[in-house]
């Protein structure tokens, strides 16, 4: 059985909304507020169908999030490129990607939110020929913070994206489409820096796409180590 069979329930447990607005700090929001911050997130990607070793230098962006009560809205885009190296291969293959994310959420409880996400993941790469490829859809998901102390924060999320569209450019070859669905999870921790003001986070994120195109099925993964440095207003 395909791995996202088996998680969206698992994704829902622990599923939230954006996270880093002022009920992350444990005080009554404000009527609105936010946060305006940069990302750094240091994956390993995998595929199963294609057998190559990736390495980056880290996929890295802006992020930003803004509520109105009981309402956000969040962004973070992440952009960089892999090393691929196959097995035989004279030379490794460079890979860009990016990933965005766009999440509408609404705080249930102090601590709890529940969130709509539109993603996008983005490949562009050569071999001896140039492929682009995009996944694109919609997801739910929410998940809870809270503070363990004066200035540390404890977080877990989670989306579970069931209807993906798949949609690959092949240089001579053609365009192709399929289906995807996949899920992301990611927990950590939170320093609140009370005096600038500012949110340190340092977590880690699991991302897993599996696609079906013609006869044709595979599954991406991409994880890793993520901080998150965010000025709060």
């Amino acid at each position: 059985m395909r791995k996202a069979q088996l998680v969206p329930w698992i994704a829902l447990l622990v599923s939230i909304a954006w996270l880093v607005s002022v009920p992350a700090l444990g005080q009554e929001p404000d009527i609105w507020g936010g946060s305006l911050g940069v990302t750094y997130w240091y994956p390993d990607w995998s595929n199963d169908q294609a057998d190559f070793d990736s390495s980056t230098s880290g996929l890295y962006g802006p992020s930003a999030f803004l509520h109105y009560g009981d309402f956000g809205i969040g962004i973070q885009y992440f952009t960089g490129s892999f090393d691929l190296s196959f097995p035989g291969a004279s030379s490794d293959i460079s890979a860009d990607r990016t990933d965005f994310d766009l999440m509408l959420s609404y705080r249930i409880a102090r601590h709890f939110h529940l969130s709509v996400l539109y993603k996008s993941i983005a490949f562009d790469w050569d071999q001896t020929y140039h492929v682009e490829s995009e996944i694109t859809g919609f997801g739910f998901g929410g998940g809870i913070n809270t503070m363990v102390s004066t200035h540390v924060l404890l977080y877990a999320y989670g989306f579970y994206m069931p209807s993906l569209d798949y949609e690959e450019d092949i240089e001579q070859s053609g365009s192709y489409s399929g289906d995807a669905d996949g899920f992301w999870l990611e927990a950590g921790l939170g320093y609140v820096v009370s005096d600038l003001p500012l949110l340190v986070k340092a977590g880690y994120r699991f991302q897993t796409i599996d696609v079906t195109s013609g006869s044709a099925e595979w599954s991406e993964e991409t994880d890793g180590a993520r901080i998150d440095i965010s000025y709060i207003f």
